[in-house]
């Protein structure tokens, strides 16, 4: 009994020196995470169109009741599915329309993600390539620029992402296979529910092809369980089904044209060469890009080890690449979800570096990555240089302090990283890599709205002190996404239909969406209007409808807010 004790003693010790260590990592990186992903987030102004979009959605949802039918300006919107949009409706229902609360999940998602890499790394690789991992994904250019945008691309990632490392640790985790087997369909479901059909066939093409290299069929029975299928089926069918027998025209539009149709011909022109998803991550890996090919190599070379873990993640990540890259519809954020397993794999190859401080790399080669990362620091500064100072907003010497800020870090990065590689501390110029990258990012979030400058929340706010109940707003030939969403009504729209063609066809559409004869009508009211419009419109308002009793409210450097009393 004595020895029994003894061994019950000596296992209890070590699952909690483990627990402990895990618990430690885990709250160490939640603490972290939440002040880098929540510093400055509501800082910016929505950006426009698809913060906008995003806000509007949901807060109409909240003011109408209606979680069912997404509402665009008062009209249906039938482009994607709703669970971003119920999710931002729970932070305006708490929090009211203000950026910080509309980036609060963004925010939320982007964490939740590093932490479940740390999590899968940390089973494969150990405890240092689970950390430096989740550091790495979280301190990239694209992935942290998505935690300060209302979009959908990051909450399908991040569901996409849990779903497959779900697979993967259920082939592995004998004594959690029923966990993650009803993991991996829940977050297979969110991720349809985030943004369509691709939220189940990417992750089935990712199983195919890897089951398919690696002759591993058997794991075809866990993809396609018969009781995980069904529990995606309970999760995912309820929506569509309501919609659609409440929504005649839903099938058609949603099913056909935004997946089939946007994915095989050029019909919403986002056409890109093929090569343009290289370029995306060049750019939105900074600053870890340098050290992405050896990093690769180093995975397909363990490949031969036959675990199956390489394999996986490299599948992963060249399956989304092409499927993208064939599409002939290709925008920036598409490729957000091959930046988890190719971070998993930089992490590995630096967690090896930091665990011998370079002496396991005996060929000066393998820390050539530091040196390509002071090069892209330098070449970065005349490209910021050039197109500030093309920007039309700006003038050479009145550039914003901030992006003063950022030259400055770029060359301190640049040089410290430079001689700390060259004395060989190589801890420390992995830090001046994660350092450099990460103020990159804060202050160039704060620069970013003033270089955007496409948002008319003056305007809006200025016309929201001003207007009255039975006051008239009126978006002329053109939609201003944020117009709505910030004076929280929908708005009259004459001239214009963009995206808002079908669901001005759909029954009440033309309340909101209308033509210049009900415009006409419209002034012959006695009542206040708003008008919001370009610069370069008004002469045309003035003289086709004869209008010369306007006055200017307030004005931004293309934009107008009038008023007719």
């Amino acid at each position: 009994m004595a020895k029994v004790a003894e061994k019950v003693k000596f296992l209890w010790s070590k699952i909690v020196i483990k627990f402990s260590s895990s618990l430690k990592d885990i709250v160490f990186l939640i603490v972290a995470l939440a002040i880098f992903f929540g510093i400055f987030l509501g800082s910016r102004p929505l950006s426009v169109p698809d913060e906008g979009r995003y806000t509007e959605i949901p807060r109409e949802m909240v003011a109408s009741g209606d979680y069912l039918t997404p509402h665009l300006n008062g009209v249906h919107y039938f482009e994607k599915p709703p669970l971003m949009y119920w999710l931002t409706s729970m932070s305006i229902k708490l929090f009211g329309v203000n950026e910080w609360a509309l980036r609060l999940w963004p925010a939320f998602l982007a964490i939740f993600g590093c932490l479940i890499t740390y999590h899968f790394a940390s089973q494969f690789y150990g405890r240092s390539t689970g950390i430096t991992s989740s550091i790495i994904l979280a301190s990239n250019l694209l992935y942290y620029g998505h935690s300060r945008f209302l979009i959908l691309d990051l909450c399908f990632s991040v569901c996409l992402t849990a779903a497959l490392f779900s697979f993967f640790l259920g082939q592995k985790e004998t004594q959690k296979q029923q966990f993650y087997l009803y993991s991996f369909f829940v977050f297979a479901a969110l991720a349809t529910l985030s943004k369509g059909l691709i939220g189940i066939v990417l992750p089935g093409m990712i199983i195919l092809l890897w089951a398919g290299v690696e002759r591993r069929w058997s794991a075809l029975k866990f993809a396609f369980h018969p009781l995980g299928v069904l529990l995606f089926l309970i999760i995912v069918l309820p929506w569509h089904v309501m919609i659609s027998l409440k929504n005649p025209g839903f099938f058609d539009f949603y099913f056909v044209r935004e997946h089939f149709l946007r994915y095989l011909t050029p019909m919403h022109r986002r056409e890109q060469p093929f090569w343009f998803f290289l370029l995306v991550i060049a750019v939105g890996l900074f600053p870890w890009v340098s050290f992405v090919l050896q990093s690769i190599w180093a995975a397909w070379k363990r490949v031969q080890e036959k675990t199956g873990l390489e394999s996986f993640l490299l599948v992963w990540i060249v399956s989304i690449f092409a499927f993208f890259s064939m599409s002939n519809s290709k925008l920036i954020p598409y490729i957000l979800p091959i930046f988890p397993p190719l971070c998993i794999l930089i992490g590995w190859f630096i967690a090896r570096l930091w665990d011998s401080n370079g002496y396991v790399y005996k060929n000066r080669k393998e820390v050539r990555p530091f040196i390509y990362f002071s090069a892209i620091c330098i070449t970065m500064i005349p490209i910021i240089i050039f197109v500030i100072t093309r920007w039309s907003k700006w003038e050479p010497e009145t550039i914003n302090i901030g992006v003063l800020i950022i030259i400055t870090i770029l060359l301190v990065g640049a040089s410290m990283v430079f001689v700390l590689q060259r004395l060989g501390l190589f801890r420390a110029a992995i830090v001046s890599v994660a350092v450099t990258g990460s103020l990159i990012m804060i202050f160039g979030n704060l620069v970013a709205s003033e270089i955007e400058g496409r948002s008319i929340k003056s305007l809006v706010m200025t016309l929201k002190e001003r207007i009255k109940g039975d006051d008239i707003v009126v978006s002329y030939n053109r939609y201003y996404q944020d117009l709505p969403a910030y004076l929280e009504r929908p708005v009259q729209v004459v001239g214009y239909l963009g995206e808002l063609e079908f669901g001005a066809s759909q029954p009440g559409g033309d309340r909101w969406m209308i033509k210049e004869p009900k415009f006409a009508e419209l002034l012959k009211q006695d009542k206040r209007m708003y008008i919001v419009t370009s610069k370069n419109f008004v002469p045309e308002l003035v003289k086709h409808y004869s209008l010369n009793n306007l006055q200017t409210i307030a004005q931004t450097d293309n934009d107008i807010l009038i008023v007719r009393e």
